[in-house]
């Protein structure tokens, strides 16, 4: 299988991929396995995912696999957001408290 493009994307996002790929044409093993991973730890639907996406994109100098981060930890907390961002670069407090406010908004 040859890969034709890579992008970042959400966990929410995987597991809509996954479930409409095992009801349509059947998964593999490891594909069932991931997509019984995400259904028991994922908490936003892919539309709620996507419309952080955007959000996200706006509050900052995000990297898309930056916002992919956010959107599977959902940090509530300043400690939270540093802690993920922490060998990438440093957030202004006001960076840090717009993604903290768009988690918020979704969960």
């Amino acid at each position: 299988m040859a890969v034709l493009s890579e992008r970042a994307v959400s966990a929410p996002e995987a597991r809509a991929v996954l479930e409409k790929k095992a009801s349509s044409e059947g998964a593999t093993y490891e594909q069932k396995i991931a997509l019984e991973h995400l259904k028991k730890h994922v908490k936003l639907s892919a539309e709620d995912a996507k419309k952080m996406w955007v959000e996200l994109e706006s509050a900052g100098r995000l990297t898309p696999e930056q916002i992919a981060q956010v959107i599977n930890v959902l940090p509530q907390k300043p400690e939270e957001v540093k802690a993920l961002f922490s060998k990438d670069r440093s957030l202004t407090d006001e960076e840090i408290a717009r993604i903290i406010e768009a988690v918020k908004k979704f969960v």
